[in-house]
């Protein structure tokens, strides 16, 4: 189960828990971590040190468990004082690079599950609901869909990540005019070089810094 403790020896502080809600896409899927648990199942968590910030927390904690320190989207926050607060954050992990046989980075204990159906049932749902919610905002009208896409993508492994994310089929011939309108915004840029695939070399892209 989540992780609280007190910031301060005082017994009126109140316990502070950072909660991380890790999604990603896989064949298409939309998945977020969980740490099952005997009847239930709880988010990757850990308590903020003496004196650091709520984010620096975050950050830590998903460089802890995912290797890589990367900015997490604050969420929300839950609880009582007299409980203890539980402040929840998003992360997006990208899939691994394709040149290295290199496995999903996964918590103590934890799993990958469907995010729309993420089981034992019971737990924090309401979190993920609500985190699910927002990543398809930030998808459709922010730049959230390009974390969970590697740093060189293909118009369709960034269509996925849309249709993962919204739940929907998108088309692609309306989904490639949209990627052409973030290059002509200078949002997107089409590199020189190609992806091999199956049939034909495909047209890689990257996020412009």
């Amino acid at each position: 189960m989540s992780v609280a403790v007190h910031l301060t020896p005082e017994s009126t502080e109140t316990a502070v828990c950072i909660e991380v809600v890790a999604f990603r896409v896989r064949h298409g899927r939309l998945e977020v971590q969980i740490v099952p648990g005997d009847h239930s199942w709880s988010l990757p968590a850990g308590a903020p040190l003496r004196d650091e910030t709520l984010s620096g927390a975050a950050r830590r904690l998903i460089a802890d468990v995912f290797g890589e320190d990367r900015r997490a989207l604050q969420l929300g926050a839950w609880g009582q004082p007299a409980e203890g607060i539980s402040v929840v954050f998003i992360h997006l992990v990208p899939p691994p690079d394709s040149d290295v046989r290199a496995d999903w980075q996964t918590a103590a204990g934890g799993v990958w599950r469907d995010a729309r159906t993420p089981r034992p049932v019971s737990g924090p749902h309401k979190k993920v609901a609500r985190a699910m919610a927002r990543l398809q905002q930030e998808v459709e009208v922010g730049m959230a869909g390009f974390s969970l896409v590697q740093p060189e993508f293909t118009v369709t492994e960034l269509r996925r990540v849309h249709e993962a994310v919204c739940g929907v089929s998108l088309d692609p011939s309306n989904f490639r005019k949209r990627v052409a309108r973030w290059v002509a915004e200078g949002i997107v840029e089409e590199l020189p070089q190609r992806r091999a695939t199956a049939t034909r070399p495909a047209r890689l892209y990257r996020l412009i810094d």
